[in-house]
């Protein structure tokens, strides 16, 4: 079954997750919840979010979505563009096929997105998180930038496309390990701690960079990298 919920709708949730085994679309509409009670102090936690599973088509256009423990947890086939998620744990948790375009990301007390399926990331806006974007999977991300985060990229394992992205204000710029294949072509960085954290990367690579902070590359039994073109200052 699909239920489409209408532009000008606003989605009390209240502490309740939304479920969904078939179709939801929704448009220019609000997901918020009127509790009040235990949460983060800028009230993320409030109601579980919404929850696609196996086989589940989600279309989200034009959407906001607050309060949620995890505002889209995707086991599906989902599309989320033009929207707005904030003050939650996680922003995206991604075990599906996921596409996402120019959308915010703000307050998120864990991970903006945490991908663990197939995902690709198109214009978008990740701040005030502990990790950006952490990844698992398959994930291919442009024109995207992430801020005041602990870390912005942290690729723990999987394939990973970033192009044209930037990072600013955090402790670790991108961090990439053993496992993960990386590819990384034209990044600015601004105000890092650390630059790049590859500890015992096997397969990263970087490519026209220009790069601020304190330290630019960290590693503690690095296997295969390069980097070209690229400018550190600090």
């Amino acid at each position: 079954s699909t239920l489409t919920i209408q532009p000008g709708a606003i989605i009390d949730a209240r502490e309740y997750a939304i479920i969904v085994n078939g179709t939801l679309v929704a448009t220019d509409a609000d997901f918020i919840s009127t509790v009040t009670g235990s949460s983060s102090s800028h009230g993320a936690g409030l109601w579980t979010g919404i929850i696609g599973n196996q086989n589940s088509q989600i279309t989200l256009d034009r959407v906001s979505i607050s309060g949620a423990e995890t505002a889209l947890l995707n086991y599906g086939d989902a599309s989320v563009s033009l929207s707005s998620l904030q003050d939650v744990y996680i922003g995206i948790d991604n075990h599906g096929d996921l596409t996402l375009s120019n959308t915010s990301i703000l307050a998120s007390d864990v991970y903006g997105i945490r991908n663990q399926g197939n995902m690709e990331v198109h214009f978008a806006n990740i701040s005030n998180s502990s990790v950006g974007l952490i990844n698992t999977g398959q994930l291919s991300v442009y024109d995207t930038q992430i801020g005041n985060s602990a870390v912005g990229f942290d690729l723990d394992s999987g394939t990973a496309s970033l192009q044209r992205i930037s990072t600013t204000g955090m402790l670790v710029g991108i961090a990439s390990q053993e496992g993960a294949n990386v590819d990384v072509y034209s990044w600015i960085g601004t105000d890092l701690a650390l630059a790049l954290d590859l500890s015992n990367s096997d397969n990263f690579s970087l490519e026209y960079a220009v790069v601020d902070g304190s330290r630019f590359v960290y590693a503690t039994s690095l296997q295969s990298s390069s980097i070209v073109d690229s400018t550190f200052t600090g």
